[in-house]
């Protein structure tokens, strides 16, 4: 399963495309970026932690 999850703010706008095995992998490689703080990466932190929340039926 692959999701992809769009942070649009003002200035940027983040696409991550996840797989959902792998969450917390991605989530640590985003933290390392310049922009940690900032409201966007405040919000993809979010969205990655709801998404590797979920489970979803392989088809």
């Amino acid at each position: 399963m692959v999701a992809t999850l769009v942070i649009k703010t003002k200035e940027l706008e983040i696409a991550a495309i996840i797989e959902m095995n792998g969450v917390n992998r991605i989530n640590n490689e985003v933290k390392s970026k310049a922009f940690t703080g900032t409201p966007a990466f405040e919000n993809l932190v979010n969205g990655l932690s709801i998404l590797s929340l979920l489970s979803f039926d392989k088809e």
